[in-house]
């Protein structure tokens, strides 16, 4: 079976991501079959294209509902004469099957579907019950996701895979101190992954607690504007590909997101073995399972604070983390993603 495998993906660090096309491109290999790879240009200059040598690859410039970008995908699809194409990100899902509108197409959805508004929820039934309408099928990366692309895509043309980590760069924590005091949160876009109602929550109540904030550019400035001077209760850390640095060095874990596909660092902390605190999101509601989460209401910094508290309070013990760590080998390692993605490309 030949494979084009599209991702609009150009991020510095190959993340989970990579590791888990890689395994499928190894995968279908064993199979018989194979995967040709298109990335934006942009990606070049990222590091892990290394890892892609030996592979056939293109790139080509990101802009996905360009005429211009249609006609050169018509023109690796006529080359390349895929079985199915398989995109991811949405970037070029649309591009795609107007390019090759008789292939089969599998729309790979890593991100929360809004349909909270009348326009919203029109553009996604165009998108798929018309344009998608004829030899497509769509996954959703948790159950939040999969549930609303059913609702759009219609029950027979969606399900879902949750997202796959790559376990094995991470470091599984040895003790389990009672006295916790480093949070750590992802920065990113400052109020999307909830920054912002984490500063609210410090300044109303420490707890005796550290905030570690991994920065990126935008909450650098969000900082800056903020605040004259990092508070005493806040810490930045530089962004990094070794992941496991950032956990070994918390005791708490924090995901204030208002909004997630899936929630990747949250699997990531579990495994590592630190406690978590999440919003009450639909997507990190998977991890309710797991033990030692504690939930408050998204946006609530009051509500934050007394999550915050409770963890600190709640001991982590080594039967718990163990137990996550099974539940979580169990569901989303990359090899019972690998599989599963298999089984709806039909490998």
């Amino acid at each position: 079976m030949n494979i084009a495998l599209l991702a609009s993906y150009a991020a510095p660090y190959s993340g989970n991501f990579i590791p888990s096309v890689l395994l499928l491109n190894k995968k279908v290999k064993e199979k018989g079959g194979k995967i040709v790879f298109v990335f934006p240009d942009e990606a070049k200059a990222q590091e892990w294209t290394s890892l892609f040598k030996g592979e056939k690859v293109y790139y080509l410039s990101y802009a996905p509902y360009s005429f211009s970008t249609i006609k050169v995908l018509k023109k690796i699809f006529k080359y390349e004469q895929p079985d199915v194409i398989y995109s991811h990100f949405c970037g070029w899902d649309i591009s795609s099957r107007i390019a090759a509108p008789f292939t089969r197409s599998v729309w790979h959805c890593r991100m929360n579907i809004r349909t909270d508004s009348i326009s919203r929820k029109l553009k996604y039934l165009i998108k798929y019950r018309i344009i998608g309408a004829c030899r497509t099928f769509s996954i959703g990366v948790s159950p939040a996701v999969g549930k609303k692309l059913i609702a759009v895509a219609g029950k027979k043309k969606a399900c879902t895979i949750c997202n796959g980590v790559d376990f094995s760069r991470l470091h599984i924590k040895e003790s389990y101190p009672n006295e916790k005091k480093r949070v750590l949160i992802l920065g990113w876009q400052p109020q999307v992954k909830g920054f912002d109602t984490a500063c609210d929550a410090f300044e109303r109540d420490t707890n005796g607690l550290l905030l570690r904030v991994s920065c990126q550019p935008a909450t650098k400035a969000y900082i800056s504007e903020r605040f004259s001077e990092n508070p005493q209760w806040l810490d930045t850390v530089e962004p990094t590909d070794n992941v496991a640095s950032l956990y070994d060095n918390a005791d708490i874990f924090l995901s204030a997101s208002i909004t997630e596909g899936f929630a990747i660092a949250v699997a990531e902390a579990l495994y590592s073995g630190l406690p978590c605190v999440i919003s009450d999101i639909e997507g990190t509601n998977w991890a309710l399972e797991m033990r030692n989460v504690f939930v408050f209401k998204t946006g609530d910094a009051e509500s934050l604070a007394a999550a915050l508290k409770k963890c600190k309070e709640t001991p982590m013990t080594k039967e718990a983390a163990e137990y996550n760590r099974k539940l979580l080998l169990e569901k989303y390692s990359l090899d019972s993603w690998t599989e599963k993605v298999m089984n709806v490309l039909g490998v």
